[in-house]
């Protein structure tokens, strides 16, 4: 990577991934999704929570952007590109699944507030379970990635960073693969904190080392 595409990766995860998550607090609240109407008519009872929707869109397509670029980066500095190649293509289509997931949302909202509850719930419901089913393939990108850091010839330093990020991206993946399995939206958030903050130290160490 150049220095400028460097520092946009480094910049868009160290900051980006922490202020979505903030946003999803806000929108989505800290407790599960029991009943879908209630929910839905909890977030469109806020006028605030579409803008935060539509921003946190914009920032995880530039979050899906600096994966992708910093995957790509892994595979042309390694001798074994195969798990760079296929964390940065699971990472695409995990990236498409939450954008459509998103624009569902966006449009749920708007169809509730105009007293469509039936097809509002529907698209609630609709993003709520590939919400869900999209923490495989986020695991399935990431697993591949934590070892795609290893074989890279110019490996993260200190060796501290290299073990942080790359057993962090391993225990993040396989925490989403088994949330979905055992129906534990608790492992999926340990999961999702866990990769916000590796995602963090990646973003710092590409920002500090020139």
């Amino acid at each position: 990577m150049n220095e400028s595409t460097k520092k946009f990766v480094g910049w868009t995860l160290s900051v980006l991934p922490i202020l979505i998550t903030l946003f999803w607090v806000i929108i989505y609240g800290t407790e599960p999704v029991n009943d879908y109407t209630t929910s839905l008519a909890d977030m469109a009872s806020n006028e605030l929570n579409g803008i935060l929707m539509a921003v946190a869109l914009v920032f995880f397509m530039l979050i899906i952007i600096a994966y992708v670029i910093f995957s790509r980066s892994l595979i042309e500095d390694s001798n074994n590109p195969v798990f760079g190649t296929v964390a940065s293509m699971t990472i695409m289509i995990f990236g498409a699944i939450q954008l459509t997931g998103g624009m569902l949302l966006l449009a749920a909202i708007s169809l509730y507030d105009a007293g469509d509850t039936s097809n509002g719930t529907l698209l609630f419901m609709i993003n709520h379970e590939a919400n869900l089913v999209s923490g495989i393939i986020l695991g399935v990108g990431l697993i591949p990635l934590g070892r795609a850091v290893r074989e890279a010839k110019n490996k993260l330093q200190p060796n501290l960073t290299l073990n942080i990020v790359s057993f962090g991206l391993l225990l993040a993946g396989i925490l989403n693969v088994a949330a979905t399995f055992v129906a534990q939206e608790d492992l999926g958030f340990f999961g999702w904190i866990i990769w916000v903050i590796v995602s963090a130290v990646i973003g710092v160490n590409l920002i500090r080392n020139k």
